[in-house]
């Protein structure tokens, strides 16, 4: 290609020149361009190559290449469609082989450590997740909380010595009251009988020996005595 576009020389199945390149192909050759799609003067498609040749008489030539652009992305399309498709089922591949890690590992945990939770909650202090403790972050939470639900049940445990304890404690604590009640009754009904031993001590001093009220007298000294006795 000369610098007015024009085909000096071409190589082709038909064997005759054709002006495929016009000033725009002839202004990208001219600004160094090497390689570029753009469109030739029958309105095609191609990639150009460009190469500058230097002649003898210093007339500035350059070699272009073009080739239809589909012939160039054809391979590459073939290529991307193939890529695209290897990469397509990896990562199905993968999203399965980690829905099933997740399935069958982690979701499986989980669900171990929310039932033995709720068992938790509800009162059951002898509930413990099953699994196994250690080796990764969830282990730990799982020897963690399998730690936790011992030590509850420990607790209930010694909540229910105490429980006992307190309520001996609380009948322990009646029945002094009730002895101490009694002791009191029983005191007051010492006094009251000393009063009434003591009345009737004197009132028998004044009567005659050999009475019906001496005789009623010695009744309630002897029932003063018996009561005293029962005390």
């Amino acid at each position: 290609v000369d610098r007015a576009g024009v085909v000096v020389t071409r190589r082709d199945a038909a064997g005759e020149p054709e002006a495929l390149f016009g000033p725009e192909i002839t202004r990208l050759a001219m600004e160094g361009e090497r390689l570029r799609e753009a469109t030739a003067d029958d309105g095609s498609r191609r990639v150009f190559a460009f190469a500058p040749i230097e002649a003898v008489d210093g007339t500035a030539m350059w070699a272009v290449a073009a080739v239809p652009t589909d012939l160039v992305e054809e391979p590459v399309r073939g290529l991307a469609w193939r890529t695209l498709g290897t990469w397509g089922i990896a990562i199905v591949a993968m999203m399965l082989g980690t829905g099933f890690i997740a399935e069958y590992v982690l979701l499986r945990r989980l669900r171990a450590l929310t039932g033995a939770a709720a068992r938790l909650a509800a009162g059951d202090y002898r509930a413990r997740s099953g699994l196994r403790a250690g080796r990764d972050e969830l282990g730990d939470f799982v020897g963690a909380f399998d730690h936790m639900a011992e030590s509850l049940e420990e607790l209930d445990r010694q909540g229910a010595e105490r429980r006992r304890l307190e309520e001996q404690l609380r009948q322990a604590q009646k029945m002094e009251a009730v002895g101490q009640l009694a002791g009191g009754v029983a005191h007051d009904f010492n006094n009251l009988l000393t009063v009434i031993t003591g009345f009737a001590s004197l009132l028998q001093l004044e009567l005659p020996p050999v009475s019906e009220a001496a005789d009623d007298l010695r009744e309630i000294l002897g029932a003063t005595d018996r009561a005293a006795a029962l005390n």
